[in-house]
């Protein structure tokens, strides 16, 4: 038997811990059932909680910000410290759920949200396949650097790697305009009148 708007986790005895609120619908005067996702309106309508919303609020921002394993954190991103990566990574290979970890560290994976709950355990698993393993690399991959060369030396590792950068991307372009040049034959082939 599901109870409220049909949502599937008030039947299972595995979600008992979801709290619910019992409001009376003031439009149909029938008893509905809003779980911890949806909104209670003023006026006794329950209403999901718009998707791909989930942002911090000020205080759940300040809460995060005092955990040691939290790198930053904004209104829609977070981002965690290199060890804490490493430690999460290795409980998971070991067999442990990521919303069990979170917690054991003192994160409430209800308050990330489940979707940033399965993007981090994924680019968790992906980071460890690179060989720069779980450093964050999004800095040292910029093509300009931060600063102008001062050095001779400087200038010279600046330009090899515009150098380096300008060549793949014409190699890049050489494969665009050779998958474009079969793509025409192919295309001239079938459509060639007989």
């Amino acid at each position: 038997m599901q109870l409220g708007g049909g949502h599937p986790c008030f039947s299972d005895s595995r979600c008992t811990d979801i709290p619910i609120v019992r409001t009376v619908d003031a439009t149909s005067n029938r008893l509905r059932v809003a779980a911890k996702d949806d909104i209670v309106y003023p006026s006794g309508r329950v209403g999901h909680m718009p998707k791909g919303k989930n942002y911090f609020t000020p205080e759940e921002i300040e809460r995060l910000e005092k955990n040691i394993h939290v790198k930053r954190v904004s209104k829609k991103t977070i981002s965690f410290t290199e060890e804490f990566t490493r430690k999460f990574y290795n409980e998971r290979m070991d067999g442990k759920r990521p919303e069990d970890i979170f917690r054991e560290n003192g994160i409430d994976p209800e308050l990330l949200g489940q979707s940033r709950v399965k993007s981090y355990d994924f680019h968790t698993r992906r980071n460890a396949q690179r060989e720069s393993g779980f450093t964050d690399e999004r800095r040292l991959n910029r093509r300009r650097p931060k600063k102008p060369a001062t050095t001779d030396a400087d200038r010279i590792t600046q330009l090899e790697h515009e150098l380096a950068y300008t060549r793949q991307e014409v190699e890049f372009l050489k494969k665009i305009a050779s998958a474009n040049m079969e793509a025409r034959i192919a295309w001239e082939s079938k459509h060639r009148p007989k």
